[in-house]
Protein backbone atom coordinates (compact mmCIF):
# COMPACT_ATOMS: atom_id res chain seq x y z
CA UNK A 1 0.00 0.00 0.00
CA UNK A 2 1.20 3.19 -1.10
CA UNK A 3 2.19 5.05 2.59
CA UNK A 4 -0.12 8.43 1.62
CA UNK A 5 -2.95 5.91 2.13
CA UNK A 6 -1.46 4.44 5.55
CA UNK A 7 -2.89 6.73 8.46
CA UNK A 8 -0.30 6.86 11.50
CA UNK A 9 -1.67 5.56 14.21
CA UNK A 10 0.48 6.31 17.19
CA UNK A 11 -2.23 4.48 19.61
CA UNK A 12 -4.49 1.47 19.38
CA UNK A 13 -7.52 1.65 17.96
CA UNK A 14 -10.55 1.58 20.51
CA UNK A 15 -12.92 -1.28 20.57
CA UNK A 16 -16.33 1.17 19.13
CA UNK A 17 -19.02 1.87 21.63
CA UNK A 18 -22.60 2.42 20.35
CA UNK A 19 -24.15 5.51 21.91
CA UNK A 20 -26.92 4.82 23.87
CA UNK A 21 -29.63 6.49 26.01
CA UNK A 22 -28.22 6.72 29.70
CA UNK A 23 -30.63 4.88 31.37
CA UNK A 24 -30.31 2.04 28.63
CA UNK A 25 -26.67 1.52 29.66
CA UNK A 26 -25.73 -1.77 31.01
CA UNK A 27 -30.02 -3.02 29.90
CA UNK A 28 -28.50 -4.49 27.09
CA UNK A 29 -28.67 -7.87 29.01
CA UNK A 30 -31.95 -7.60 31.13
CA UNK A 31 -33.67 -6.79 27.59
CA UNK A 32 -32.20 -10.39 25.90
CA UNK A 33 -33.34 -12.10 29.08
CA UNK A 34 -36.84 -10.29 29.50
CA UNK A 35 -37.41 -11.68 25.67
CA UNK A 36 -35.86 -15.27 26.25
CA UNK A 37 -38.10 -15.41 29.14
CA UNK A 38 -41.16 -14.68 27.81
CA UNK A 39 -40.91 -17.08 24.93
CA UNK A 40 -40.17 -19.69 27.01
CA UNK A 41 -43.52 -18.55 28.81
CA UNK A 42 -45.55 -19.60 25.55
CA UNK A 43 -44.25 -22.90 25.04
CA UNK A 44 -47.03 -25.30 24.70
CA UNK A 45 -49.52 -22.70 23.43
CA UNK A 46 -51.10 -23.76 20.16
CA UNK A 47 -49.46 -23.26 17.08
CA UNK A 48 -51.57 -22.51 13.44
CA UNK A 49 -51.03 -22.20 10.09
CA UNK A 50 -50.63 -18.67 8.80
CA UNK A 51 -54.48 -16.79 7.99
CA UNK A 52 -53.68 -13.48 6.83
CA UNK A 53 -52.05 -10.48 9.09
CA UNK A 54 -54.64 -10.26 11.45
CA UNK A 55 -54.39 -13.89 13.17
CA UNK A 56 -51.47 -16.20 14.24
CA UNK A 57 -51.09 -13.14 17.04
CA UNK A 58 -52.95 -14.85 19.89
CA UNK A 59 -51.85 -17.23 22.37
CA UNK A 60 -55.07 -19.32 22.78
CA UNK A 61 -55.88 -19.10 19.09
CA UNK A 62 -52.53 -19.66 18.44
CA UNK A 63 -49.51 -18.38 17.12
CA UNK A 64 -47.87 -18.72 13.14
CA UNK A 65 -44.22 -18.30 13.36
CA UNK A 66 -44.01 -14.27 12.44
CA UNK A 67 -47.24 -13.89 15.05
CA UNK A 68 -44.99 -15.50 18.23
CA UNK A 69 -41.83 -13.62 17.45
CA UNK A 70 -43.90 -10.06 17.21
CA UNK A 71 -46.02 -11.10 20.45
CA UNK A 72 -43.15 -11.75 22.24
CA UNK A 73 -41.61 -8.51 21.15
CA UNK A 74 -44.74 -6.77 21.59
CA UNK A 75 -44.64 -7.51 25.85
CA UNK A 76 -41.21 -6.97 25.94
CA UNK A 77 -41.28 -3.42 24.14
CA UNK A 78 -43.90 -2.97 26.93
CA UNK A 79 -41.31 -3.40 30.20
CA UNK A 80 -38.76 -2.04 27.78
CA UNK A 81 -40.41 0.83 25.61
CA UNK A 82 -37.27 2.03 23.78
CA UNK A 83 -36.88 -1.49 22.67
CA UNK A 84 -37.52 -0.54 18.49
CA UNK A 85 -40.29 -2.47 17.08
CA UNK A 86 -41.95 -1.05 14.30
CA UNK A 87 -45.97 -1.20 14.19
CA UNK A 88 -46.21 -2.42 10.66
CA UNK A 89 -44.26 -5.44 10.62
CA UNK A 90 -46.02 -9.09 10.59
CA UNK A 91 -44.64 -11.52 8.09
CA UNK A 92 -40.80 -13.02 8.82
CA UNK A 93 -39.56 -11.82 5.31
CA UNK A 94 -40.90 -8.26 6.55
CA UNK A 95 -39.07 -8.85 10.50
CA UNK A 96 -35.72 -9.63 8.57
CA UNK A 97 -36.11 -6.89 6.08
CA UNK A 98 -36.73 -3.92 8.78
CA UNK A 99 -35.89 -5.12 12.36
CA UNK A 100 -32.44 -5.18 13.90
CA UNK A 101 -28.58 -5.32 12.51
CA UNK A 102 -27.44 -8.31 11.44
CA UNK A 103 -24.87 -10.10 13.45
CA UNK A 104 -22.32 -13.71 12.39
CA UNK A 105 -23.50 -17.28 13.50
CA UNK A 106 -20.64 -17.15 15.95
CA UNK A 107 -21.95 -13.87 17.69
CA UNK A 108 -25.28 -14.52 18.22
CA UNK A 109 -26.65 -14.06 21.97
CA UNK A 110 -29.55 -15.34 23.23
CA UNK A 111 -32.64 -13.14 22.16
CA UNK A 112 -31.41 -12.75 18.79
CA UNK A 113 -34.04 -13.95 15.93
CA UNK A 114 -33.18 -16.48 13.64
CA UNK A 115 -34.61 -16.57 9.90
CA UNK A 116 -34.98 -19.75 8.06
CA UNK A 117 -35.81 -19.97 4.08
CA UNK A 118 -37.89 -22.94 2.65
CA UNK A 119 -36.42 -22.86 -0.58
CA UNK A 120 -33.68 -20.27 -0.38
CA UNK A 121 -35.52 -17.45 -2.43
CA UNK A 122 -37.04 -15.43 0.58
CA UNK A 123 -37.64 -15.31 4.59
CA UNK A 124 -40.18 -18.29 5.39
CA UNK A 125 -39.49 -18.82 8.93
CA UNK A 126 -38.13 -16.96 12.18
CA UNK A 127 -37.74 -18.25 15.89
CA UNK A 128 -35.75 -16.32 19.33
CA UNK A 129 -32.76 -17.75 19.90
CA UNK A 130 -32.51 -19.10 23.25
CA UNK A 131 -28.35 -20.17 24.16
CA UNK A 132 -26.99 -23.14 24.74
CA UNK A 133 -29.45 -25.58 27.46
CA UNK A 134 -28.00 -27.71 29.68
CA UNK A 135 -26.69 -30.25 26.48
CA UNK A 136 -24.68 -27.75 25.46
CA UNK A 137 -26.59 -27.25 22.63
CA UNK A 138 -27.83 -23.96 20.75
CA UNK A 139 -31.95 -23.99 20.70
CA UNK A 140 -34.48 -21.78 19.41
CA UNK A 141 -37.82 -21.02 20.71
CA UNK A 142 -40.40 -20.97 17.81
CA UNK A 143 -44.10 -21.70 16.70
CA UNK A 144 -44.22 -24.03 13.68
CA UNK A 145 -46.75 -22.27 12.11
CA UNK A 146 -48.75 -25.55 11.42
CA UNK A 147 -52.14 -26.53 13.32
CA UNK A 148 -51.97 -28.95 16.14
CA UNK A 149 -48.66 -28.08 17.05
CA UNK A 150 -47.56 -26.28 19.46
CA UNK A 151 -44.78 -23.20 20.28
CA UNK A 152 -41.71 -25.55 21.26
CA UNK A 153 -38.00 -25.71 21.98
CA UNK A 154 -35.96 -27.12 19.03
CA UNK A 155 -31.93 -27.74 18.32
CA UNK A 156 -30.47 -24.78 16.38
CA UNK A 157 -29.38 -27.29 13.54
CA UNK A 158 -25.99 -26.48 11.38
CA UNK A 159 -25.41 -29.64 9.59
CA UNK A 160 -22.75 -29.40 6.63
CA UNK A 161 -24.43 -29.54 3.37
CA UNK A 162 -23.89 -32.39 1.01
CA UNK A 163 -22.90 -31.01 -2.75
CA UNK A 164 -26.08 -32.68 -4.00
CA UNK A 165 -28.68 -31.16 -1.15
CA UNK A 166 -28.63 -27.47 -1.47
CA UNK A 167 -32.25 -27.65 0.46
CA UNK A 168 -30.33 -28.72 3.99
CA UNK A 169 -29.30 -25.52 4.06
CA UNK A 170 -32.76 -23.57 4.04
CA UNK A 171 -34.50 -26.77 5.78
CA UNK A 172 -32.24 -27.09 8.63
CA UNK A 173 -29.66 -24.63 9.23
CA UNK A 174 -30.30 -20.70 9.66
CA UNK A 175 -29.62 -17.80 6.79
CA UNK A 176 -29.31 -15.20 8.77
CA UNK A 177 -29.36 -13.63 12.47
CA UNK A 178 -30.68 -10.09 13.54
CA UNK A 179 -30.09 -8.63 16.72
CA UNK A 180 -33.02 -6.11 18.06
CA UNK A 181 -32.04 -2.83 18.48
CA UNK A 182 -33.16 -0.03 21.22
CA UNK A 183 -34.22 3.57 20.12
CA UNK A 184 -31.64 6.55 20.40
CA UNK A 185 -33.36 9.78 21.64
CA UNK A 186 -33.01 12.17 18.33
CA UNK A 187 -30.28 15.35 19.10
CA UNK A 188 -29.82 17.67 16.65
CA UNK A 189 -26.09 17.58 17.20
CA UNK A 190 -26.17 13.74 15.98
CA UNK A 191 -26.50 14.86 12.12
CA UNK A 192 -26.34 11.26 9.67
CA UNK A 193 -25.93 9.35 12.86
CA UNK A 194 -28.15 6.08 13.13
CA UNK A 195 -31.35 6.33 15.73
CA UNK A 196 -31.16 2.70 17.10
CA UNK A 197 -27.85 0.13 18.95
CA UNK A 198 -27.48 -3.13 19.15
CA UNK A 199 -29.06 -4.92 22.37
Amino acid sequence: IHNQYVLPFKEPLQEVKFLREPDLLGEEFNIRRKIVEIATNYIGYPATNYRGPHNGLDPERGFDCSGFVIYVLMQARSVFPLLYLPDNLRHANEIFDNLGVAVHENQIKYGDLVFYSRKGLTITHVGIYCGEITDGKKYVIHSPGVDGKCVKLTRLIEEPIPINDSSQLYNKNPVGFKRLTTIIKSNPEWKHRWNQAPI
